[in-house]
């Protein structure tokens, strides 16, 4: 009896290995024709989030290419919102006063906002963009 279920779960072992792993994989064919064109004429307006910045990043930089070859000529717009590291608002929570550090080393991103605090002001600035 042994044997039999021991063939047996190798038969099926073997036989699902060679249904499923035989085949090829094979992807999607390539698009042609590039990017898609923008739906809009260029004087349309692409708002940008902005968000929790690291010392040393040229981050409104980068907000401003993003997006700039699949919609060449849309004006970008930032849009402020007082992010800050996860980990700040945390250890602030955890280790009270150490925001203090913060105003020693501006940027160092140890007491940030809270995310509904962000998303208030946030909330904000993009209806007055």
């Amino acid at each position: 009896m042994k044997k039999l279920l021991a063939g047996v779960t190798a038969l099926v072992t073997v036989g699902a290995t060679g249904y499923f792993g035989v085949s090829t994989a094979t992807a999607d064919d390539t698009p042609i024709g590039g990017p898609p064109t923008p739906g809009a004429p260029g004087d349309q307006t692409a708002f940008a989030l902005g968000g929790a910045h690291v010392l040393g990043i040229p981050y409104d930089e980068y907000i401003r290419q993003e997006g700039a070859q699949w919609f060449p000529g849309q004006q970008r717009e930032i849009v402020r919102y007082p992010a800050g590291q996860v980990q700040g608002h945390v250890l602030e929570r955890l280790f009270p006063g150490i925001g203090k550090f913060d105003e020693n080393f501006p940027g160092l991103g140890l007491d940030g906002p809270s995310v509904g605090e962000s998303v208030d002001v946030g909330v904000n600035n993009l209806e007055a963009a």
